[in-house]
């Protein structure tokens, strides 16, 4: 999940420093609320729904949100919209699911990311045809804090017959207001930690026989030490992606970006050499404490020098309580996970074999 504002009618910032609730640099709290309103502010959340199998009949589904506050002056009414476009919770802004600009074209024409390129909603603030179902999938108006519940029956149903694909949904006020700095319903995410009863919640009534698609991660590439042999000859780095079969990313991860998109093998190919392992094969277990692997999927990329044994980066998922990583959705899309494995390479390139971030690497404004 994700909020972001409409920063266009503020030419001088684009918006507050709490315009979009990604960027740690104004502070934790960002991370672990949603707001909507204001800012003509939108929240937008998916809940990964791939686990119940073609069998299941949904009877009802309600989405529950934690209210953590209430503008009292403001029209509360909230429509929830079924989205027709992917998104990420890094990139997400007013001009597109994978643009957190506030132009539809990147500047002087440059190339964002490795493989692929931004992608624009049809209208700005996903308000297109071709960016969400034209009717509300459902309603209601925020009367005070602590729960509130919103029936999304139509849109699950959808997502689980297969008819619609699962983009998610969109929460946006009835009535979009644009004020500068200011928020009409804040409400506690996903990374919400002091109390995680309060994270957001999908409720579904079910019919029918629950059958999880069955999923094993297969692992790929030779040894550790043959890779970083074969890594060091041709003057490239040590890719490995560690998945797991407990977790949905680590499904989407495989299937829709390691396999299903064909220019991102060709993009590894050229700069590393690859090794896919099973978090759950206990084999691998000691390569993987050594480096500190706790969260699947994760990547790690590791110098070939052997006199280099520290020189590794690891990219690995959001905990609630780290400080440090990246949304699951940056695994789940050919753009961000290159850009990651292009951020560490570059590095290397620049800084003499050096693939270990410093500080100024992973923090702080503008890093």
């Amino acid at each position: 999940d994700v909020y972001f504002g409409d920063g266009r009618q503020d030419k001088g910032f684009g918006g507050s420093c709490q315009n979009r609730g990604i960027a740690l640099s104004y502070g934790a709290e960002l991370r672990y609320r949603l707001y909507i309103g204001g800012e003509k502010r939108a929240t937008l959340i998916k809940f990964d729904l791939a686990m119940l199998g073609a069998r299941a009949t949904v009877k009802r589904a309600v989405l529950m949100l934690w209210v953590q506050g209430l503008n009292p002056k403001a029209d509360l009414a909230c429509n929830a919209y079924a989205l027709k476009r992917r998104w990420s919770e890094r990139v997400v802004g007013v001009m597109g699911g994978l643009n957190d600009t506030n132009s539809a074209k990147p500047r002087r024409g440059r190339k964002l990311y490795p493989v692929g390129g931004p992608e624009n909603w049809a209208e700005p603030m996903f308000a297109g045809a071709d960016d969400r179902h034209a009717k509300p999938v459902g309603s209601l108006t925020f009367k005070k804090t602590g729960w509130a519940m919103v029936d999304v029956t139509p849109a699950v149903q959808n997502w689980v017959s297969g008819k619609w694909a699962n983009h998610g949904l969109a929460l946006q006020m009835a009535t979009p207001r644009w004020d500068y700095g200011k928020k009409d319903v804040w409400m506690a995410s996903s990374d919400y930690g002091v109390d995680p009863r309060r994270r957001p919640r999908l409720i579904l009534a079910l019919d029918g026989q629950v059958v999880p698609p069955a999923y094993k991660v297969q692992p790929l590439g030779p040894s550790m030490f043959v890779a970083k042999d074969r890594a060091k000859m041709a003057g490239k780095l040590v890719l490995i992606n560690v998945l797991s079969a407990g977790s949905l990313s680590s499904r989407r991860f495989e299937t829709g970006v390691l396999k299903g998109v064909p220019a991102v093998k060709e993009y590894i190919d050229k700069a590393f050499v690859e090794v896919r392992l099973d978090a759950d094969d206990p084999a691998n277990r000691k390569l993987l404490d050594s480096y500190g692997v706790r969260r699947y999927p994760s990547v790690l990329i590791v110098s070939p020098k052997d006199d280099q044994p520290d020189n590794f980066a690891l990219i690995e998922p959001f905990a609630w309580n780290a400080m440090f990583g990246v949304p699951r959705s940056e695994f789940e899309l050919e753009q961000l996970y290159t850009w990651q494995l292009q951020r560490v390479f570059d590095r290397a390139g620049r800084s003499n074999g050096r693939v270990r971030p410093t500080g100024a690497d992973v923090g702080g404004c503008g890093s």
